[in-house]
């Protein structure tokens, strides 16, 4: 189930909530009654401060400088004149200075709490029982040469009611919030994997040679809308290779006098196109499961790009195993030109680098320097190529693979060593053979692959006048192919 690209991103986005939320509510519970005690610290702070400052003011000016911290901030102001009398006990006062003429309640003992007062005083929790602890700053004020005695209060229990009733508020639309969310991150998943599956299963249907179907063209223009669109340009250039092949072997069977030859000739070819299809099928469905699954952080157009040489590689091979068929019956003559050969060998590594990760492995690439030989580049990167699948998919699991291009007197080497069991000596010299099967054999017979790759690097170095071998070593196999230097 959880292979599923949309379960992937709705489990993926469950976790992130529930972690999002669970951290949330860990913050709160741990560090908003603190958070707003020290708020409360401030206000009364500055409340205590522009009091200080509010010695030329008027007493009514400051009786509404205390009111408004009274109604928006909850706090409590006495004051006492000098004689300790009460003058003001939140909004009741009477700054008469020798007595109290509204008999206010200061309900507080200024005389026996008077060591308390400072001017550079700052609050200071007051614990009481029942967890009625009041936050209180105790300081001294100066209106018109005179000493008066203010105190500041106000109740932390309203605080911690206020903390536990917004945790369960959070925590019920949290939980709203969690099964809104999976939902939606479940629809949304369905929309962004129904694309990809269409595309997956189509990929399927080309590795079979089936072009009956298309992908639907989306008119969005991120990845998935360029894929599907080039994904059906890769089916209409194969489907069209396809039919220009049996046209030409439509002609070719008029002008070859004996029949026998050319069905061998189109029973080949057709075998070799099943069989060379796989691997940059392989390739081009291994990056696509890279974009299907959206990894963050990896580079989607390198990947694109990858899937589009890959296309334009396919039809290209068709092309080459058809002129492979011509090459074997001497129908044709092979184009030769200087090659970097160190640079061939980099490039195949290069573009199957995904097939190391898929299988597991790592590999190793060793050139002494850049060296050239005569020949075709195609045919070349397909001996490579299946050279490298045949080591990929007989290697011990977790091995290293080891590449290396040297010189060897006058001609230049192309090795390929991978661990793993070794080559039967009776069936060392049958491996090169067409259609060759056994299950110790070095050739690929997985995916319903008849042997034909070991095959194609006989037929190729053989048209190139080049060497080719392999052997076995203490702990693995080696293969090998040679050309002279130019």
């Amino acid at each position: 189930m959880f292979k599923s690209i949309k379960m992937k991103i709705t489990v993926i986005t469950l976790i992130i909530l529930f972690i999002v939320f669970g951290i949330q509510l860990a913050a709160n519970y741990l560090f908003a009654e603190t958070f707003y005690v020290n708020r409360k610290y401030n206000v009364m702070q500055r409340a205590y401060n522009t009091i200080q400052k509010s010695n030329n003011v008027s007493d009514d000016k400051l009786v509404n400088i205390m009111g408004d911290y009274e109604d928006n901030n909850n706090l409590q102001f006495t004051i006492a004149n000098k004689s300790l009398t009460a003058i003001y006990n939140s909004k009741q006062y009477s700054f008469d200075a020798n007595k109290n003429k509204y008999k206010i309640s200061a309900n507080f003992n200024f005389k026996a709490n008077i060591y308390k007062f400072k001017k550079d005083a700052q609050p200071v929790i007051k614990e009481k029982k029942n967890n009625n602890d009041i936050l209180i700053l105790y300081g001294v004020i100066e209106r018109n040469q005179e000493i008066f005695y203010i105190l500041i209060r106000t109740p932390l229990k309203a605080i911690k009611e206020d903390m536990y009733e917004t945790n369960l508020f959070i925590l019920y639309v949290s939980a709203i919030a969690l099964i809104a969310g999976v939902l939606f991150v479940y629809l949304f998943a369905n929309q962004i994997s129904k694309p990809i599956e269409e595309i997956d299963r189509f990929a399927l249907d080309v590795s079979n040679l089936d072009f009956s179907k298309r992908v639907h063209e989306r008119d969005s223009k991120d990845e998935i809308g360029r894929l599907s669109i080039n994904i059906n340009r890769m089916a209409d250039r194969l489907e069209s290779t396809i039919n220009e092949l049996t046209t030409v072997n439509q002609e070719l069977e008029k002008e070859i006098s004996y029949k026998t030859k050319i069905d061998e000739m189109r029973k080949d070819f057709v075998a070799n196109v099943s069989h060379e299809l796989k691997t940059p099928l392989s390739v081009l469905n291994g990056y696509a499961e890279i974009l299907k699954d959206d990894i963050p952080g990896i580079d989607k157009e390198y990947y694109y790009d990858v899937i589009l040489d890959e296309i334009q590689n396919m039809s290209n091979l068709v092309h080459t195993l058809l002129s492979l068929s011509y090459m074997e019956n001497n129908l044709t003559k092979i184009e030769f030109e200087d090659i970097n050969i160190t640079e061939l060998v980099s490039n195949v590594l290069f573009t199957y680098d995904i097939l190391f990760l898929d299988k597991n492995l790592d590999y190793n690439f060793v050139a002494d320097e850049h060296f050239y030989v005569s020949g075709n580049r195609i045919y070349l990167e397909r001996a490579i190529t299946n050279y490298l699948t045949n080591a990929i998919k007989h290697a011990t699991n977790g091995s290293v693979i080891q590449i290396s291009v040297v010189r060897e007197k006058k001609n230049i080497f192309v090795k390929i060593f991978n661990e793993g069991e070794s080559i039967s000596p009776n069936e060392i010299n049958l491996i090169w053979d067409r259609f060759y099967r056994s299950d110790k054999a070095r050739t690929r017979n997985i995916n319903n692959n008849i042997g034909m790759g070991l095959y194609f690097v006989r037929a190729i170095m053989n048209a190139h006048h080049g060497r080719y071998g392999v052997s076995n070593q203490p702990n693995g196999v080696e293969f090998w192919l040679s050309l002279e230097e130019i």
